[in-house]
This record gives C-alpha cells, structure tokens and sequence, in this order.
C-alpha cells in the first residue's frame, strides 16, 4: 500500500511524542512543546505525519515560511524521523509521496536540513539518497566536531592532545571548581555579553526562552558551571537530544578567566557525566559558518579528540 501524507493537528500530539520517543533519530527538538515554545514566531507549522497500513513509519517537523515549504526553522535540524530500519522502497516511498503532497500545495522551493549521523541509533543514509535521487541538491554543508566519548573517561582522556591536557591540569591548580548549576541568569549575561564582543549576534534564545525551555524539559537541558571564589566564570549549557547524543549548545567564558583554561575543565567533566550515563556521542556544535570554517575553534575542539562530521542541508527548486 502507498504511504499515505497527513498534516499535523494538535489532537495528534500524543502519537506524535510517543513516535519520536521510540523513533531511530528523534531528539529533544522534535518534540511538540520544544517546536512550539518560540515567542516570535514568524512562521506558519506544517509537520507531517507518513503512514504506511495505517502504521505511522516516519513524520516531519516543517513549516511554510517566506512561500517556501522547509523543515521547521525553529530547531538545529528537523528532516525526516523515522523508525529503525526503514526500508530503502518505504524511504524512497516517503520521499515521492511528500513531493507529491508540497506540489499540490504550489510550494516551488523545499528546504531540508539532514540530522547528523551522531543522533541516529541505527545509521542509514536511505532517506538522504532518495532526496537526491528525486531531485535535491546540496545548499550548504556544515562540520560539527564530536566526540565518541567510549568506555571511560581516562580512555578519553589518553586521546586528548597535550595542550588540552596541560590546560586541564592548570585549571585544576587553579582551585576551579565545576558543578551543575540553574544560575541560568549569571551564565547569560556572560553568553550575551561574549557573543555581543566577540560576534556582535545575540544568542539564539533569549533568556525567557532558555528558561521556559529548562522548565519544560528539566531532564533534558543542564548547565555546568565552572567557579571561582563564588563567581561564575565559565559554562556550557547542553541539550540531552536522546540517548546517544549530548549536544553543547551554549558555551561562553569571561574573557578576563581565560588564562586559567576554565572550558577545559568544565568540558573534562561534562565527559566523565555523559560516560557514566552511557551516551555514546558529544556534539560541540558547528565549527563552520556557510562552509567557511573557524580554524581555531576546530583545534580547541580537536584538542578534546573530537572529529568532524557534517550537517547537510538540501534543496529542491520544483
């Protein structure tokens, strides 16, 4: 039987949470409340659900903005979610009858940003083929550097370059202390204050939103904090995505701290709390901005072990 498309409604909210929670490659940004949270929303939802037999097999976080039909703009990445061990003829099924489905709606433009491999339990690249296959092109692809974090931690640690470990050391010397902390308000100032010097952007979220985000997924969302005499001076905050993939999604220090290698130590830890909770994978967030990559932050990142890996995103002018 054909795959049959439906748009999402509020009632399927339920099925939709519970097929992310037990989907290959859902993560934290494809539950509903995280999709819905924006306080500025300045795009119209259009998820959809794919069914097989009356079986929900896969969905997509998207939206209609600006006349163009893209996965959902309000999350990191938001292709296709889908069970384990999709079929290539159900794959290149679902990909024919969504095609379908956005013609009848006279969008010209579609938009996908591919999740990276890291947060797939089981890899496959059927869904990514069959998009190609059917017409995409490849608009930009991005690096990430992650870090398979292993066994433990001390095997993690003989992979770090020696001026990671050096850095690590004086930190310790340095009487830093690192703990999980909800002084979210003391991080920001930090975050907004370093992106303003440094970027001149602003952090994705404002404060309201990160907040609202923690409240609404306190299991999923930590900030470790590194301390001195009192005073935060460094932190990351991370995204739980699922079980395999820890996600940096914040990470800032006070210049004027710098010196005494607070990340490195904030990192080290971060480490030793996901090995322990059996993820398989940290995510330090992308390195590349439009393809053009920030060498320095490459090798801060490499200097943990950390490898590259990519985060595509495809087109398709119809």
């Amino acid at each position: 039987m054909s795959i049959k498309v439906k748009i999402f409604i509020n009632e399927n909210t339920t099925i939709w949470d519970n097929f992310i929670n037990c989907s290959n490659n859902g993560t934290l940004f494809h539950y509903r409340s995280f999709l819905n949270y924006h306080e500025n929303i300045q795009f119209e939802d259009h998820s959809l659900l794919f069914y097989k037999d009356d079986k929900l097999i896969a969905v997509l976080p998207a939206a209609i903005k600006e006349g163009c039909f893209i996965s959902h703009p309000g999350v990191s990445f938001a292709s296709f979610i889908y069970q384990d061990k999709l079929s290539f003829v159900d794959s290149n099924d679902i990909v024919v009858q969504f095609l379908h489905y956005v013609a009848q709606l006279d969008y010209k433009h579609i938009r996908i940003t591919l999740s990276p491999s890291c947060y797939s339990h089981v890899e496959s690249d059927y869904i990514e083929f069959c998009l190609h296959s059917n017409g995409f092109k490849y608009q930009k692809i991005e690096l990430s550097n992650i870090v398979e974090l292993g066994e433990s931690f001390e095997d993690l640690y003989n992979t770090y370059k020696s001026s990671s470990r050096q850095a690590h050391r004086k930190a310790k010397r340095s009487k830093i202390s690192v703990k999980q902390s909800d002084n979210f308000d003391e991080f920001y100032d930090i975050l907004r204050n370093n992106l303003a010097l440094r970027h001149n952007v602003s952090p994705t979220h404002t404060l309201s939103e990160l907040k609202k985000l923690k409240k609404l997924f306190p299991e999923k969302i930590n900030l470790f904090s590194a301390e001195l005499d009192g005073e935060i001076i460094a932190g990351v905050v991370n995204f739980i995505c699922n079980q395999n993939t820890v996600l940096a999604f914040y990470i800032s220090h006070k210049p004027n701290f710098q010196k005494l290698r607070p990340l490195n130590i904030i990192f080290s830890n971060i480490f030793q709390w996901a090995i322990d909770n059996r993820y398989k994978y940290y995510d330090f967030g992308l390195f590349t901005v439009n393809g053009e990559p920030n060498l320095s932050l490459a090798r801060f990142k490499e200097s943990f072990g950390a490898t590259g890996t990519f985060r595509k995103t495809m087109i398709l002018d119809q």
